[in-house]
């Protein structure tokens, strides 16, 4: 199971700000290729369709194809445009912490679009289904198969505690695979 993005917490206060504190913990060239502002856009490289992958704390997840390997991923857009100044930090906060992510059991980000009035960030697509489905279907684990799933929750929740982050969200909801 991996960790999906949902309400995190952490601090920020603009845009260059999230990519500047990801660039001294991963290096710039981890980042540089991945976060793309205007003139670029999230329609350059990948075709985005109206299907909804699900919906989240902060709105809903698109399925999107890149335009080059036609791969899978999952697309959360978030408008710009008239959020109150403490919503932005919200993003800001968000799009920090998923450019510093780099672990097994946390989704990836695979890339940022920022534009004036939007910010879209393009992640791994895990559509293995939630834990929450896994549990209510299967009714009963094994001590074998509740403990590994409960290690690899845990390792993901230590990983983004390491780096002084609070999920905010944690349920089961928000454990892919």
């Amino acid at each position: 199971a991996r960790a999906a993005a949902g309400a995190m917490g952490n601090r920020g206060s603009s845009l260059e700000t999230a990519v500047g504190n990801a660039e001294k913990r991963l290096g710039r060239v981890s980042v540089e290729g991945r976060y793309h502002r205007s003139p670029n856009k999230l329609s350059d490289d990948y075709d985005v369709e109206k299907k909804a992958l699900g919906t989240g704390y902060s709105g809903a997840v698109l399925l999107a194809h890149s335009k080059q390997s036609k791969q899978r991923f999952a697309v959360k857009a978030f408008k710009l445009h008239g959020v109150p100044k403490e919503k932005k930090k919200e993003l800001v906060s968000e799009c920090e912490i998923f450019l510093s992510m780099d672990h097994p059991h946390v989704a990836r980000l695979v890339d940022v679009y920022e534009s004036d009035d939007q910010l879209a960030l393009v992640m791994e697509c895990m559509e293995g289904g939630e834990l929450f489905d896994r549990v209510t279907a299967r009714k009963v684990f094994s001590e074998k198969d509740a403990a590994a799933t409960s290690f690899q929750m845990l390792l993901a929740v230590k990983y983004i505690h390491g780096w002084g982050i609070v999920h905010r969200d944690l349920k089961l909801e928000n454990f892919l695979y």
